[in-house]
């Protein structure tokens, strides 16, 4: 049985975790609607087998096991539903799966490289970043309440591209070495 902050740390585990197990189902089973169904089965079945994830593991681990049960349930999913309709083959969902898990990693790398990379950015060229992209303004609303033209901010906003390009690609070489 598990303690207040041991369920609160499962708590955090599975609530951290489940966009990304969202993406990753998604690329299991094609449509949206019987992604988000192995989903669900998936939560409960975490949930209900929470006892057995390593209590000291990291978030990578618990996404890990997860991401298990995940594929456990596509596999179940597309057997039932087989006859019926056009799924990817258990074989499929399996070679997927390794897939999205090498790919995943290198992504977890490249954001990485680009959370550090960002915060090397003077802080006005951090803050047109996250006007943009974090908040979604529109470049023609940021030169507006800037003050400059929407060619300058598109230009500015082009540079910063190429710096953080440069930055990353560093970043991921230095890793690799």
């Amino acid at each position: 049985m598990m303690d207040d902050s041991q369920l609160d740390r499962c708590m955090k585990l599975v609530t951290d975790c489940r966009e990304r197990l969202a993406r990753f189902v998604r690329v299991l089973v094609p449509s949206h609607d019987d992604a988000e169904e192995v989903v669900q089965q998936t939560m409960v079945t975490i949930w209900e087998q929470v006892d057995r994830f390593d209590r000291d593991g990291t978030a990578d681990q618990f996404f890990a096991w997860a991401s298990r049960i995940a594929v456990n349930h596509a596999r179940n999913y597309v057997r039932k539903s087989a006859p019926s309709r056009l799924l990817f083959s258990p074989e499929a969902i399996e070679a997927l799966a390794a897939q999205w898990d090498q790919s995943e990693k290198h992504l977890d790398e490249r954001r990485e490289a680009l959370r550090s990379c960002l915060s090397e950015l003077p802080e006005q060229e951090r803050q047109l970043i996250q006007r943009r992209y974090t908040l979604g303004e529109s470049t023609q609303s940021m030169s507006e309440s800037l003050g400059r033209q929407a060619t300058s901010v598109y230009r500015s906003l082009r540079r910063i591209h190429r710096v953080l390009e440069t930055c990353i690609n560093n970043k991921l070489e230095e890793v690799e070495k």
